[in-house]
């Protein structure tokens, strides 16, 4: 186990800049702040003349009218403000970003790369070959199977040795959860920089290189990189890898300007060990005795909640670092195939961001010296999380009422279609600053209209479980 160090990287200029992600997003955010400025200059006039439009209507029904389009009218408001203010500090932190890729260390850090793997035979093997072809210099991968009741650590274990200067350990526990196998695995580690991956994640070749580069900052505490969807198979799995971009492209961009990535991912997510020993003495060795299962390993991962990522990237903030996203650090992982599967998977995200947020609330209140700003980003975090889907439905049930009590259809339609193609504008946006496929904007529409109203719908399930307490398996 390595001691608590802390390591700077002493960088210099990289050179003439690769052309590779050179296209600016600055014309889409110039046509998004435009089509903001004029939607509201839209919704000031409709204001003044709703009493006109619905002065055909008489008694209750026109009452409920300009009740339903003033909800609708504030509804779009808000998305159009929360719109302009999200791409302007986009686009500030893709310019930051583009600042990291300038540099490079003049001597390159040891890296430990944790695995853990749980039943993950059919995955395991193409994941640790794409690790193997990473281009960096000085690797070292460290494999845990918690507790595997399939063929896991046989196929991991054929990879242990050195392979051209990349050395893989594969250890075995007794099943204690992902927090506890990495735990393990952060242990047994030594590198001065440490990269989690899942273990059916495949990295791209400069991921390594790319994630460190931003660490040249020592108040920068851990780097998240991007994370695509592999398997774009159907219909499910392409509206999530345009989720997925639209997740990147503008939040955690929006993020990144501050330093505060509020989600830093588990399929790769890069962290100082200083910071992550920091974090284990602080807050990983308060787990009481008689709640540890047989394969519990404490450390500064904990397992009391479903979102070990959120929970850690918290932690990792209120030890006064930062943490940055880096968009060209590319991990492709497996999105659910199927409906169930994906509300499933949303429905223990959720879950688990709020915890998270509800621990690291009481921490930050009982800790002295914590971050003053911290309450603020987790404000934001829960708005995001928790608030703006049901401003969503919100907005989605009067714009249906004002559609069904007007009784003319073509005004408001008009007026949906214009949020149609803002959303576009951003999708179109996101695309461009994480390089991904163009082809994803032709699922902008169906996004809107019903995969986001349906993950909407969920999220009010799942926080309706969170709050009555409601118990939740990994199952």
């Amino acid at each position: 186990m390595s001691t608590d160090t802390t390591t700077d990287i002493h960088v210099q200029p990289a050179g003439r800049r690769s052309a590779e992600g050179s296209g600016s997003p600055f014309p889409f955010l110039a046509l998004g702040l435009a089509g903001v400025a004029i939607l509201l200059s839209a919704q000031i006039y409709y204001f003044m003349k709703l009493d006109d439009i619905t002065a055909e209507l008489t008694g209750p029904g026109r009452i409920l009218s300009v009740i339903f389009g003033c909800s609708f009218l504030i509804f779009t408001f808000i998305s159009a403000t929360r719109y302009s203010i999200m791409m302007a500090f986009a686009y500030l932190g893709w310019s930051k970003s583009k600042t990291f890729q300038k540099l490079q260390p003049k001597v390159w850090p040891k890296v430990s790369i944790l695995v853990p793997a749980y039943n993950e035979a059919p995955r395991i093997e193409r994941s640790l070959q794409s690790m193997l072809e990473l281009d960096y210099p000085s690797l070292e991968i460290v494999v845990v199977d918690d507790g595997s009741s399939d063929d896991t650590f046989k196929i991991a274990s054929q990879f242990t040795g050195t392979h051209g200067g990349i050395h893989i350990r594969v250890l075995r526990k007794a099943n204690g959860g992902k927090s506890s196998a990495l735990n393990l695995a952060f242990r047994e580690s030594s590198g001065d920089f440490v990269l989690c991956v899942d273990a059916d994640s495949h990295l791209d070749t400069a991921a390594a290189r790319k994630l460190i580069r931003p660490f040249a900052n020592p108040r920068i505490g851990a780097v998240a990189g991007q994370v695509r969807v592999r398997n774009r198979q159907n219909l499910i799995t392409r509206l999530q890898a345009l989720e997925y971009t639209l997740m990147n492209g503008m939040p955690r961009f929006a993020q990144s300007h501050f330093n505060s990535v509020l989600i830093s991912p588990g399929p790769i997510s890069m962290f100082r060990r200083s910071v992550l020993n920091q974090v284990a003495e602080r807050w990983g060795r308060r787990r009481r005795e008689a709640d540890r299962s047989p394969g519990y390993v404490e450390g500064p991962w904990e397992n009391d909640t479903f979102a070990e990522d959120a929970d850690l990237t918290l932690n990792v903030l209120m030890t006064h670092h930062g943490i940055v996203y880096e968009p060209e650090a590319i991990s492709f992982t497996a999105a659910p195939t199927w409906t169930f599967s994906l509300l499933n998977q949303r429905y223990r995200w959720l879950r688990g961001n709020v915890q998270a947020i509800n621990k690291v609330w009481h921490r930050w209140r009982d800790t002295p010296g914590s971050p003053a700003g911290l309450p603020i980003w987790m404000g934001v975090f829960l708005v995001e999380q928790a608030v703006w889907p049901f401003v969503n439905i919100f907005g989605l049930i009067m714009f249906a009422a004002l559609l069904a009590s007007v009784g003319t259809a073509g005004p408001v339609l008009y007026w949906f279609a214009y949020l149609l193609l803002i959303d576009l504008n951003a999708a179109a946006f996101s695309v461009r600053v994480e390089r991904e496929s163009k082809s994803l904007l032709l699922f902008s529409p169906l996004f809107r209209m019903l995969y986001n109203v349906i993950l909407d719908v969920n999220t009010l399930i799942a926080l309706t479980d969170e709050f009555r307490g409601k118990r939740m398996t990994w199952s």
